[in-house]
Formats: C-alpha cells, structure tokens, sequence
C-alpha cells in the first residue's frame, strides 16, 4: 500500500465543484491520481498504470492536454512538493482565478 496515494473526500470535492468560480465546469484532467482516487477517471496522471491514466509521473507531462477544448485540472498533489505544483502550473500558463481565459487555478479554502 501506498501511503502517499490518497483521495480528497468527496463531501469536500463536491463543495468545491459548487465553487462559483468554476462557472459550473468539471475537471477535465485529474494530475496527481490513481486508477482507485481519480476524480476524473478518463483521464489522470499517477504513479500506477491503469484505465485512463494519460502517463506517469506527473510532473513529466503537460498538464493542459492539446485535445482539450476547455482545460480544468483537478490538482489535489503532495503538500510537499505544493512548490514544484505550483511553479509548473505557472509555467504552463495556468492564470489564477481572476483570469477571464483560459485553464484556471482556484484556490480552496475552508
């Protein structure tokens, strides 16, 4: 067993979902997953091959995926490496919330 793979509860998951920034969106890719955690299943990026894993190790992947027309990603990944998370969504051009274009990061706060 995997101590770092775990899954954010979906009472949480389902509240942020609700969240008014995502304008009704859903997550079109899940980057840190497994076949088991995923929050979009056909398609995440994990440390385990399994039915709609797009590749492994996430950070070794563009997280915004060419086919997709209107990219969300579900970025729930190691507190520890929240740095290289970070950075890496910045590198690929992922703006903050107050973008008006564009894949999104909002923040989550209880």
């Amino acid at each position: 067993e995997d101590p770092s793979d775990w899954s954010l509860n979906e009472v949480v998951y389902k509240d942020l979902l609700a969240n008014q920034a995502l304008q009704g969106r859903r997550p079109s890719v899940d980057i840190f997953a497994s076949p088991g955690t995923s929050k979009v299943p056909q398609v995440y990026f994990s440390n385990y091959l399994g039915v709609g894993c797009k590749g492994l190790d996430a950070f070794s992947h563009p997280w915004i995926l060419p086919d997709d027309p209107a990219p969300l990603a579900f970025i729930n990944g190691p507190f520890a490496e929240m740095s290289l998370i970070i950075r890496k969504s910045y590198a690929q051009g992922v703006p903050s919330q107050g973008s008006q274009s564009g894949p999104r990061m909002v923040p989550v706060t209880n």
